[in-house]
């Protein structure tokens, strides 16, 4: 009998992730589905949320006439409420080129958050804008990481079809800095 085919272009090029199989890969993807603000926290949500609003507020301002503005008012509290983002989890992703699916990233965070600014005129009227950004992370488990070389193969063909940001996680932190190097995020994952 001959081997199926596979479907994936990451499975053409030689990548059969045996690690998806595995106890200890499930356990690590559903510690990060439960305490995924947690993980969020860890890698620094607050200060991307922030960054990425005061971005919003400065583009939102600038589609209106400038002339007309004297004073604008970002709404950005010192302490992000975290509370208030929404997120959408999604296990096994289809990394795609258009209906081609070039592989899976283990899971995918959709996080929502509202942006606020106001801003008064020379009428002396004051408009707000109010509305929601969105910050995409994808998660790449590993239950270890035998080969480095496989890791980065992996990833950067995903990153040839997805821009956002990728977090490797791993119980194994002896390549966090290699990893680093590489502008990925790594996570040590600790069984609590």
């Amino acid at each position: 009998m001959s081997a199926p085919k596979t479907q994936t272009l990451q499975q053409r090029v030689g990548f059969q992730d045996k690690d998806l199989t595995t106890p200890k890969h499930d356990e690590i993807l559903s510690w990060l589905d439960s305490d995924l603000l947690n993980v969020l926290k860890l890698i620094g949500i607050t200060n991307i949320i922030k960054r990425r609003q005061q971005k919003a507020i400065e583009h939102f301002i600038k589609s209106k006439n400038n002339s007309d503005i004297v004073r604008t008012e970002p709404i950005l509290p010192d302490e992000y409420d975290i509370s208030k983002i929404k997120i959408k989890k999604i296990w096994e992703y289809p990394i795609q080129d258009k209906s081609y699916v070039i592989g899976f990233v283990d899971f995918r965070a959709i996080i929502k958050f509202p942006v606020t600014s106001s801003f008064e005129s020379i009428t002396g009227g004051r408009e707000w804008g109010s509305f929601d950004e969105e910050i995409i992370f994808n998660f790449e488990i590993k239950s270890a990481i035998p080969s480095l070389g496989e890791l980065f193969r992996q990833i950067q063909l995903y990153k040839v079809y997805d821009k956002n940001p990728f977090v490797i996680i791993c119980p194994d932190a002896r390549f966090r800095e290699q990893i680093e190097s590489q502008g990925l995020t790594f996570l040590k994952y600790e069984n609590v």
